[in-house]
């Protein structure tokens, strides 16, 4: 019975979420041979609009696409080459060979090559019973110090990025940690983050970056494509901290608008109330004072002004909007 793309999708996430449980455990990518190679199976079935071959030790091939042509699939991690039976070559029509990557908890699928039967034999070496195919090294990933920071987050001391290319990365006082994951969890768990996703599978780096990225910038009431500081030449955020006041502080400015109260403590945090009460997400509140009084969302060099320069530049506007009033009075 012939499987359904839907099905052969579904069964590939799947097969994927189960990978990743396993690299989580401390499993060796390598022990997974079993699983990698359903992956690769999987994924080239998908790609192909094909169907997996059903037989038990089917001859050859593994895949038949949806134009009839019959697919070796060799799927690695860490190997430097794949060998290719040479007694049932005869029955291929189409090699794939791919590779699944892990960083960092991170699962990709990297097409290695895919060309049709005849063209793979002039690039393997000839053994007894096999056509061995060498498989270069992967490629070290761009520098980070080369890409752009899209999307930032901070939380006392801790810093969380996402760079261009959707990688994720952990700082504490501006020092990337080494291992990403266990510092993200710690971060989600002080914010409610949960560590699963729609479908109950363990977020990956990158989907559990993403969220806490989200959940800090609701947290801060910050845009959180633009974060809650200015974006330097190297790439890298301001960091801020929260703005949560401190116990103990003295506040050494204030200013009233209507029902709405700011305070600044000495600490240089912005609290904002309304009717006495703490407003939890502080940036909008402060954004509509800012346009009602004038006040640039802007700093002098083009950027965002982050909780602490926008609160302090609507409390200055608003003593001088009082002023004004009552000398014009």
């Amino acid at each position: 019975m012939p499987i359904s793309q839907t099905q052969i999708i579904r069964s590939l996430g799947e097969a994927l979420a189960w990978f990743e449980k396993e690299i989580e455990w401390g499993v060796p990518p390598q022990n997974l041979n079993h699983l990698t190679a359903r992956i690769g199976e999987l994924y080239a079935a998908m790609v192909t609009r094909g169907q997996m071959a059903l037989a038990v030790n089917q001859r050859g091939y593994d895949v038949v696409s949806a134009e009839k042509e019959r697919i070796s699939v060799k799927t690695v991690t860490t190997s430097n080459h794949v060998d290719i039976n040479r007694n049932t070559f005869d029955v291929v029509d189409r090699v794939m060979v791919l590779r699944l990557n892990t960083d960092d908890d991170d699962i990709s699928i990297e097409e290695i090559i895919d060309v049709p039967a005849a063209d793979i034999i002039p690039m393997c070496r000839l053994k007894e019973n096999a056509y061995s195919f060498p498989i270069r090294r992967r490629q070290p990933d761009k520098p980070r110090s080369d890409e752009k920071v899209v999307r930032q987050g901070t939380l006392g001391d801790t810093s969380v990025l996402e760079y261009e290319s959707g990688t994720i990365e952990v700082q504490k006082d501006g020092v990337p940690v080494p291992v990403t994951k266990p510092a993200l969890r710690e971060v989600a768990a002080q914010l409610g983050v949960g560590l699963l996703n729609g479908n109950g599978n363990p977020r990956n780096t990158r989907q559990l970056g993403a969220e806490v990225i989200a959940a800090l910038a609701a947290l801060h009431g910050e845009d959180p494509l633009h974060g809650d500081g200015p974006l330097h030449d190297d790439g890298h955020f301001e960091e801020v901290q929260p703005d949560i006041p401190v116990s103990g502080e003295n506040v050494v400015r204030e200013a009233v608008l209507g029902d709405t109260r700011l305070l600044e403590y000495e600490s240089g945090t912005i609290e904002v109330q309304e009717d006495g009460v703490r407003v939890p997400v502080m940036k909008p509140v402060l954004r509509k004072l800012a346009d009602q009084l004038g006040v640039s969302l802007l700093n002098g060099n083009g950027n965002l002004r982050n909780t602490r320069q926008l609160g302090a530049e609507v409390i200055a506007a608003i003593a001088a909007h009082h002023r004004k009033t009552s000398s014009g009075a």
